[in-house]
């Protein structure tokens, strides 16, 4: 990275006082849930260029929404906005179940269909994609509504270069059947979607409306997008220090701190925004579950939860050096929302998956390791820049704010460097890497203006956040799977199986009949004479794969929802087979990113 032999050695060991208020931070633990980026199987995007769905540049078509975003960040409104939803001249609906075209194809060969192209893969999947554009654009993203796709669906976002982000059903919003798609930069978006063999030939089985495209912008220093322009960023805004020019004279742990910082950004209505965070450690040591800490006025809700994108180690080489390209570096998307409250302004969450070479920030939630005059130490991503340095003091004379009073929140004055917009969420840190809280944002005379020191800055604080991060952050919050008759308990009980079925006649709970190993086991459904389906949960915890897979084989046409339930994450998985259908094998490899 830079400057210092610190580094990933640092390695903290982890240890717990006081009923496990402290925690310290760590570094070198292993990535978790880490995903392969396989490259789609047939690119049939690449081959949608003539037909290609085209906008024009939004200084052209979308002038208000331009300003409107330019208005709100000039207000210091929070989130930082840095983009918005943009229609598509007409929607998509795209229908790959008994609604595709006769696909009698031979594989590999492409046929139109609803704006792009259908092929059939060498196993029997029935692959779409389409091509997107959009003039000017700095970096796109694609939205599906009305989503039904079955297990197993495979999804690829690329671009005209070397970006390019597999992802799958885990960033569906379940409610409202909506996703968002990862980002891809530039002004050419292709998607490609692959559902598996035998999907097609029931109704709903394979099919979604695509109808908008959002659209990302850089900003400029007053908080204004920029469209159809690249300059090279600055690094001189006023107050903002470069974290790269920050040495551990300064903080003695920058190195591994910046490893736990990321970019957030999200969909917030049909906005996207811009914050930041921090991964958080947990009591259990060399664990690395991505506990993630921003503030609750960013993300709020498990559909926002869905949309995030958090971008890695977005950071120049060396102090004072040109940025990264977004494109080039790693990232996160999507995760599950374990608690959050506007009382102390925190949300805390559980990433789908992180890239190696993370750092985990400790924690202090006892409230008198912020006295008057502490000195606290910040890395954010004011206006979605790169990392940025500031240092404050706390202040427990400092009015109060309507709104953010103690003891919810910690007031402080600033010493060195600033924030803005785009730095909400960021963690603030105690010397040693212990977090005691995340930032709401500034108040006092001018809080509009980042860098006047007239300002105080407020965190949301976290020895009152504790109390509701405190179930997952010492892994007292879960109840394990308890065997009986209708629930099979895998994997040292953390893993429930249960089902439900039901007939023309009458319904009922599937039967155990046997467990066979810690990983599978047999239920039936009328008899135990007649076994009905074979259930396993294997653990795929290992690269490349990285997940729990779920697999099951039932012999029956009788409706049916098999439940699946991580009871250490608290994340459920549910499938179904309607009455009549003979049941299809299940061989879900993408089950549970919730790995170790």
């Amino acid at each position: 990275m830079k400057k210092t032999a610190l580094g990933l050695a640092f390695g903290l060991a982890m240890s717990s006082v006081a009923a496990a208020q402290l925690v310290e931070m760590e570094g070198s633990l292993p990535a978790a849930g880490e995903r392969q980026v396989a490259q789609p199987m047939l690119r049939l995007a690449d081959r949608a260029t003539a037909s290609a769905i085209a906008l024009a540049s939004a200084i052209e078509a979308a002038p208000d929404e331009l300003e409107a975003i330019a208005d709100w960040n000039r207000a210091r409104r929070e989130p930082a906005r840095i983009g918005f939803a943009r229609p598509l001249l007409e929607a998509l609906q795209v229908d790959l179940g008994a609604g595709a075209p006769d696909p009698a194809l031979r594989s590999g060969e492409a046929v139109a269909h609803a704006g792009g192209l259908l092929a059939r893969g060498a196993a029997g999947e029935l692959v779409w994609g389409a091509r997107f554009e959009v003039a000017d654009a700095y970096r796109l993203r694609l939205h599906l509504t009305e989503v039904e796709l079955p297990e197993g669906t495979q999804m690829w976002v690329y671009g005209g270069g070397n970006e390019l982000v597999a992802f799958g059903l885990e960033l569906l919003s379940e409610e409202e059947r909506s996703l968002w798609t990862p980002s891809i930069g530039g002004g050419v978006i292709h998607l490609e979607v692959q559902v598996p063999a035998g999907s097609e030939g029931a109704d709903n089985a394979g099919s979604f409306v695509l109808a908008d495209v959002a659209e990302i912008f850089q900003l400029d220093p007053a908080g204004r997008p920029l469209v159809g322009v690249s300059p090279a960023p600055s690094h001189d805004l006023s107050c903002l220090v470069d974290a790269q020019c920050i040495t551990p004279a300064t903080f003695d742990v920058i190195d591994l701190v910046q490893q736990a910082i990321a970019r957030l950004q999200f969909m917030v209505g049909s906005s996207v925004a811009v914050c930041s965070g921090g991964l958080l450690n947990d009591t259990v040591p060399a664990t690395a579950i991505p506990f993630f800490q921003t503030a609750n006025h960013c993300i709020s809700t498990q559909s926002v939860t869905n949309t995030l994108e958090a971008f890695w180690d977005y950071y120049a080489p060396s102090c004072g050096a040109p940025w990264p390209n977004l494109g080039s570096l790693p990232r996160s998307n999507g995760g599950m929302l374990l608690a959050t409250g506007e009382s102390s302004d925190f949300s805390l969450l559980r990433l789908h998956s992180i890239p190696p070479n993370r750092a985990f920030l400790g924690w202090n939630a006892d409230p008198a390791a912020v006295p008057h005059g502490t000195v606290l130490h910040r890395v954010s991503h004011p206006l979605g820049f790169a990392q940025a340095y500031s240092r404050t003091l706390v202040n427990v004379n400092a009015p109060v704010c309507s709104g953010v009073s103690r003891p919810g929140f910690l007031y402080q004055t600033s010493d060195l460097g600033g924030t803005q917009v785009g730095s909400s969420g960021s963690p603030v840190i105690l010397p040693g890497g212990f977090m005691v809280g995340q930032l709401a944002g500034l108040c006092g005379p001018e809080p509009s203006e980042g860098c006047n020191p007239a300002n105080r800055t407020v965190d949301g604080a976290f020895s009152e956040s504790f109390s509701g991060e405190v179930p997952f952050l010492t892994g007292t919050g879960f109840t394990p799977c308890v065997p009986s008759p209708t629930s099979l308990c895998l994997h040292n009980n953390r893993f429930r199986v249960e089902v439900d079925w039901e007939t023309a006649s009458g319904e009922g709970d599937g039967v155990v009949l046997t467990k066979l190993s810690d990983a599978s086991g047999v239920f039936y459904f009328f008899n135990p004479s007649n076994a009905e389906m074979l259930v396993k949960v294997l653990n795929a915890c290992v690269p490349p794969f990285n997940r729990y897979w779920v697999f099951f084989a039932a012999t029956t046409n009788v409706e049916f929802t098999v439940t699946v339930t991580d009871t250490q994450a608290d994340v459920t998985k549910n499938y179904f087979n309607p009455l009549g259908r003979a049941a299809l094998p299940i061989q879900d490899t993408q089950a549970f990113a919730t790995c170790p």
